[in-house]
């Protein structure tokens, strides 16, 4: 099995994400989260999109934000806003692990939110194969609650998007969407994909992989057996002259 993964180019990549804001459970949460991942050959962007909102009966100022990335990610290109206002970010790295940080003064009354937009390129964490490609990447651990979490991919255009775990809520030709109604403080949300510039493909309820393959065994075998049978034929055809 290992064999026939390394022919097709079926690789796992983590691609993200650990969102880390200051505060405490109770008084704020991060809702409305959309991460957008688009995918172009090797080349990944990425588009996050969601609200603080304050539960404090107090003004709450949430301060220092964190976006901590996998290892191995190099996120390029950072850009981080509040509405149109672009906001200073700071790259740092944490035990091998790559992080940005960013400050969010605007003081928030009881109910408020504030919309926060953070855009990143990456590159060389996807492998394409043959045929199929497979992409998996993990939301996971954030510090405060995240209410009404929205996972895109959109696989490169004129791709199809074949197989996904767990089921999406929608899949159209090469976007599929994800939507979980959230994830706390030590939970993880893991979404895998598999794409295809075979665009002719539907969405299967297995790995598109599994198909090819069983397509592959089945000319085989057609082939062995028809080969064989012209074989006897000839032979037979021989023996009687």
């Amino acid at each position: 099995m290992k064999k026939l993964t390394a022919f097709l180019g079926l690789i796992l990549v983590l691609v993200l994400l650990s969102h880390q804001a200051a505060g405490a459970l109770d008084v704020e949460t991060m809702d409305n989260y959309r991460i957008t991942t688009s995918i172009s050959g090797k080349d990944i962007h990425v588009k996050q999109e969601f609200d603080i909102t304050s539960h404090s009966p107090e003004p709450l100022v949430p301060g220092r934000c964190k976006l901590l990335f996998f290892e191995g990610i190099e996120p390029k290109n950072v850009k981080v806003k509040i509405g149109n206002t672009a906001l200073r970010v700071d790259e740092t790295v944490e035990d091998g692990k790559k992080a940005i940080s960013y400050f969010v003064w605007q003081p928030l009354l009881t109910g408020e939110s504030t919309h926060l937009t953070i855009d990143f390129d990456t590159e060389n964490v996807i492998r394409s194969g043959l045929l199929f490609s497979e992409i998996s990447f993990t939301a996971s651990d954030p510090s405060v609650p995240i209410n009404d979490l929205e996972l895109i991919v959109e696989a490169p255009e004129s791709n199809s998007i074949t197989y996904a775990e767990p089921r999406p809520s929608s899949v159209n030709g090469n976007r599929a969407v994800f939507r979980f109604d959230e994830l706390n403080p030590s939970d993880s949300r893991k979404v895998t994909v598999e794409y295809t510039p075979l665009a002719i493909l539907p969405f299967l309820p297995f790995h598109g992989y599994w198909l090819w393959l069983g397509i592959v065994i089945l000319t085989l075998v057609v082939s062995i057996f028809i080969v064989r049978r012209r074989n006897l034929k000839r032979y037979s055809t021989l023996s009687h002259t």
